[in-house]
């Protein structure tokens, strides 16, 4: 039951992060365009990252399939199992197109499916050990030159 507390307070604070940033965001459309924060350095930053994605994966990742691989690699650091329809609710696709995406993701050498351990029949959706740290290395160097601060 704590787990389920844990959960609904995390939830909760979510919610309440993406209310107080719509709200922002609507102050925001709201301003002209040159009062706006963004900078051309911070758009190139952004460009540059893309760019470098290509570098350290070895090909370009659609956006549909990078979101993918990052629900797996959070999943992975939260040490959480993920089933292809979990992957598939996480980044708001349907079925077919999340099993179409799993296996190109899989074909290239990303993603793995692996047998639960509990034997209880379900199949996982990993990275395996190389794409996980490639992942890792591309997003430790995006921070790095990220003209934001986490």
């Amino acid at each position: 039951m704590p787990e389920l507390e844990i959960i609904s307070r995390d939830l909760l604070e979510i919610s309440q992060t993406i209310q107080a940033h719509a709200r922002r965001e609507d102050q925001r459309n709201k301003a002209l365009a040159y009062q706006v924060s963004i900078s051309a350095p911070c758009v190139h930053a952004i460009l540059f990252t893309r760019r470098l994605r290509k570098d350290f994966l070895g090909i370009e990742i659609p956006e549909r399939a990078w979101e993918m691989l990052l629900v797996v690699l959070a999943a992975r650091l939260d040490r959480a199992e993920l089933t292809e329809e979990d992957v598939g609710n996480s980044c708001g696709m349907g079925a077919r197109t999340t099993t179409r995406w799993v296996g190109r993701l899989e074909k290239e050498g990303f993603l793995v499916r692996k047998e639960a351990k509990e034997g209880d029949g379900r199949v996982l959706i990993d990275l395996n050990d190389t794409a996980a740290t490639r992942l890792c290395n591309y997003l430790d160097a995006a921070l790095q030159i990220s003209p934001w601060q986490l």
